[in-house]
């Protein structure tokens, strides 16, 4: 890119004291016309202000942003631009920045407090990239009196201040570790007494308990698998692998790297080095746990099994990375032309954000409701907190009304039974601190801290369930996950480690049966207070009802038809204070009849089409309702 993200030059708004009194000498070093008062105030306003070309331009820093959007997921890249009249190597925390642009010009440059080495003489910068070895930047600078570029600086772009992260891979040797199994621990997380009493005991035992683990057979898992693509988040890094009838699998490694989701400024050693230990709040074999507690509902679930990725040339491009690699694989849910291949034989297989794309689009698109809230109850009862809508599938089945009913697909099971003990975390756990975390433990404590996260997916797909409906998903979840199932449960984990950390979650979920019933009821009250009931792009119509009581009864038809419900519910005043309605698109009627002493407060919010709004209803006490 042309531009860089960092700059100790002049377009990064530094400037030294002559350019205060003698202003051109930026561009022009030879120019030492004296202004006084004049270079002070240009600074000024290229320090603050600045024209497009200034990094303290709006559309300059919105660019700065969006690269270190970008940058701020990767490792090991080198940003090359030029704008500046200097050579400059800048670090970048895990990546680094050069700036050549002084072949021709130069002018002033200083040093900022990630800067590597700077010089505004004229030259250039030459990167030698060799395979598996660290990038070599040299410097060239013109000679005046030889007239002919000279090396003057050599310099490893390597990650000298990367944290040091157990790589969780095992020494291996070709073709020969096919069908062997092989001790390894999922990765390095001990600490001594201090970080123990400040940071707690988590689950470190269980990261550093060694287990015997199979190596994966890529001619003969699933019939054969063949290495796709490279892919993860902000904290795994995984593999895609393809069988021959194409059905999908992802190889996440055990071992997570959470520096990517560290922005730049705090990528330093004591923050990497806390972020990467906050690793140890997880269960490495968690998901295990979870996939046989999955296999006793009725819910769609993932099967995961753990594997060391073998040193095989099958491997291709990928062999360097994940050779070796101590990793969970697991079928993802695929979507094949040939239905009776598919995941579950479904038509569809989409993304949240595509399932709501769907249903906003026209009411052909539906869920299941009830099985999405015992898959939320699900997750309170074993503790996930992290159940945002990325990490969500959803299995579509089209009926011959062209209708296409979807379930939900759960994934990403990271933080179940999260554990955060110590004094760090006992913080961290306040209602006033951070907002999306929870111990697990033996009871419930913060329900909006545990749910926050999937709140605002539940608020759209489940608007339509009553308390009723909720209390009857968590007493058949409870009903289904026995204790017997919850022991057996327990055994997919390592043999070394069925009798400790098993133990006490299987212990753990046993109370948690007991309060689930609360707990749901709690978060169903949350959800209640204040409630958005979503139309379609297509025209509908609203009926609400104000009943005499004071409660609310809603429902939605399509406008041309109704006869056909599409949503209904009724909302009580103990419950829900605000009722909010959104047509979308589509030309939309909203109807509001009855009449109470006391009522809730109904907003309705049309979308681009005219739409039509009657309300003959009358609420005796208080503001209006309407």
């Amino acid at each position: 890119a042309h531009h860089p993200i960092t700059s100790g030059g002049v377009y990064g708004g530094n400037s030294n004291f002559m350019g205060q009194f003698f202003p051109f000498s930026h561009s022009d070093p030879e120019n030492k016309t004296f202004i006084p008062f004049y270079g002070t105030f240009y600074h000024c306003y290229r320090q603050n202000v600045g024209s497009v070309q200034d990094f303290s331009n709006p559309a300059y820093k919105q660019y700065i942003k969006d690269i270190k959007d970008l940058l701020i997921k990767h490792e090991d890249v080198v940003l090359c631009s030029s704008h500046e009249y200097d050579l400059q190597l800048m670090n970048l925390a895990y990546n680094y920045q050069i700036i050549s642009g002084s072949l021709v010009k130069n002018a002033q440059v200083s040093t900022l407090e990630n800067t590597v080495y700077k010089t505004n003489e004229n030259g250039f910068v030459k990167l030698e990239v060799l395979p598996y070895q660290p990038i070599l930047s040299n410097f060239f600078v013109l000679n005046k009196k030889e007239n002919q570029f000279e090396l003057k600086k050599s310099i490893l772009l390597e990650n000298k201040k990367k944290t040091k992260i157990y790589k969780n891979k095992i020494s291996s040797n070709a073709e020969k570790k096919y069908f062997t199994n092989d001790s390894i621990v999922a990765g390095d997380y001990g600490a001594s007494q201090f970080k123990h009493l400040f940071f707690g005991s988590l689950y470190r035992d269980a990261w550093t308990t060694s287990v015997t683990i199979p190596t994966l057979d890529l001619d003969t898992t699933y019939g054969g698998l063949t290495p796709l693509k490279k892919g993860g988040g902000l904290q795994t890094i995984s593999l895609q692998l393809i069988d021959k009838d194409g059905k999908k699998y992802a190889f996440r490694s055990i071992d997570k790297t959470p520096i990517k989701a560290i922005p730049f400024e705090l990528r330093i050693d004591l923050v990497a080095d806390i972020m990467q230990d906050m690793t140890a709040t997880q269960h490495p074999y968690g998901a295990l746990f979870v996939a046989q507690l999955l296999d006793a509902t009725e819910l769609y679930h993932g099967t995961p099994k753990l594997y060391i990725m073998p040193d095989s040339p099958k491997l291709g491009n990928f062999r360097a990375q994940f050779s070796g690699m101590y990793g969970m694989l697991e079928p993802k849910p695929t979507e094949l032309e040939d239905k009776t291949k598919s995941y579950a034989h479904a038509d569809q297989v989409k993304s949240s954000l595509s399932l709501l794309q769907k249903i906003y689009k026209s009411p052909k698109t539906t869920i299941d409701t009830m099985q999405y809230a015992q898959a939320r109850v699900f997750d309170i009862f074993i503790g996930d907190w992290d159940r945002h809508q990325d990490n969500w599938k959803w299995i579509g089945f089209k009926n011959e009304e062209g209708i296409t009913h979807y379930k939900p697909y759960p994934k990403d099971r990271d933080h179940a039974f999260s554990r955060m003990n110590g004094l760090f975390y006992y913080l961290a756990d306040r209602d006033w601190a951070i907002p999306f975390r929870e111990n697990f433990n033996d009871h419930f404590t913060g329900i909006k801290s545990l749910t926050i996260k999937g709140a605002s997916l539940d608020r759209v797909l489940l608007a339509g369930l009553s308390k009723k409906d909720w209390l009857k998903a968590a007493s058949k979840i409870n009903n289904q996950l026995t204790e017997a199932v919850i022991d057996s449960a327990k055994l997919a984990f390592p043999i070394p480690l069925q009798e400790k950390s098993g133990k006490e979650i299987a212990e753990k979920l046993k109370k948690r049966k007991v309060g689930l019933t609360k707990a749901v009821e709690k978060y169903y009250q949350l959800l209640s207070k204040e409630v958005d009931i979503v139309g379609t792009n297509k025209a509908e119509f609203f009926s609400v009802q104000r009943l005499p009581s004071g409660d609310v009864f809603v429902a939605i038809y399509p406008r041309d038809d109704t006869t056909k419900l599409l949503l209904s519910r009724t909302f009580y005043p103990n419950e829900t204070k605000e009722i909010r309605l959104f047509g979308l698109a589509g030309i939309d009627s909203f109807y509001i009849a009855g009449n109470s002493n006391k009522s809730i407060l109904v907003r309705i919010a049309g979308g681009d089409g005219n739409d039509k709004v009657i309300d003959i209803s009358t609420v005796k006490l208080g503001t209006k309702k309407t």
